[in-house]
Order: structure tokens, then C-alpha cells, then sequence
């Protein structure tokens, strides 16, 4: 079940978030790096995220033992006029059940009703998981790179190149 998170959901999209990070990127970011990706610090990001300011949304997966995936969306911070898939992260342990995908056509839906007909999303370099997901729902590398907070990123695009 997918709904809209709340203030409350901080700590448990925190965890989902730290466990996708520490399974997904463990041989793409070092580990003395990954430590410092904990649930404390993600949960202190998450209530601020979560507290209404600025623009998008998050909505959370529900599983019966509680939340498994989030996906946060909203207007691109970098190209006018484009929707953003700003993170969309699922659980390790609910990987391939198809919690992600319908993350994905839920924040696409969402996109769409905002009137944005072109997305991006960025994914660490390396993350070829992520970047088959991508690949398979229409979006493509357009061989744009950067670095934040000393990770690779690759951009993915789906309905129009900048």
C-alpha cells in the first residue's frame, strides 16, 4: 500500500534508506564513509524533509511489518522546467517484490499532474542495479556527470534530453 508520509514515518524511511545505502553501495562507496550513513543522522534529515517546507512529496510503501520503500519527487533541482525523482530506495529485504515499481509509477503519476513532461534522476555511478531499473521504465543515461558530497553521479532522463 502506498501512502503519504507523515512526520512520524522519519525514523522507519531512515532506516529503509541507511539499509538500501549500506546493501547497494557497499562496494561502491568505501566503508569508513558508509559508517558515517547512519539512522540517526538520516532521521534528522528525514523530520526536516517531512516537516512541509519547500516543494515535492514522499510517499511511503506499506508492508505488514511497516514501511519498505519511499520515493521523494518534486521540480528538478537543476534544470527548469523538469520533474525530479529525488530518491526512491527500498529495502533490501523487499527487494524484487515490486514495491520500487510502483514507487516508480506512482512519482511519475505524480510528475505528470504537475505538468512536467521530462524527468531526471540521479544515481551514483556504478549502481547498475539502479540504472537497469531506470533503463527498463524508459529513461536513459544522456552522459551528464557530476560529484556530490564526493560521490559519482550519472544522470538519467526520460521524455526529452537538456
Amino acid at each position: 500500500m502506498l501512502r503519504h508520509a507523515r512526520l512520524a514515518d522519519a525514523d522507519a524511511i531512515a532506516r529503509v534508506h541507511v539499509a538500501s545505502w549500506h546493501h547497494a553501495y557497499r562496494e561502491l562507496i568505501p566503508a569508513d564513509r558508509l559508517r558515517t550513513f547512519t539512522v540517526e543522522r538520516r532521521t534528522q534529515a528525514w523530520r526536516h524533509n517531512l516537516s512541509g517546507r519547500g516543494p515535492g512529496r514522499t510517499i511511503v510503501a506499506d508492508a505488514a511489518d511497516g514501511v519498505v520503500g519511499f520515493a521523494s519527487t518534486g521540480p528538478s533541482r537543476g534544470e527548469r522546467g523538469w520533474g525530479e525523482i529525488w530518491a526512491l530506495y527500498v529495502h533490501p529485504r523487499a527487494w524484487g517484490m515490486g514495491f520500487g515499481s510502483a514507487l516508480f509509477a506512482d512519482a511519475m503519476g505524480y510528475l505528470a499532474s504537475l505538468g512536467y513532461a521530462r524527468t531526471l534522476i540521479w544515481i551514483l555511478d556504478g549502481n547498475q542495479r539502479a540504472i537497469d531499473f531506470y533503463a527498463g521504465n524508459g529513461f536513459a543515461l544522456d552522459g551528464t556527470r557530476i560529484v556530490e558530497d564526493g560521490y559519482p553521479q550519472v544522470r538519467m532522463v526520460a521524455g526529452g534530453r537538456t
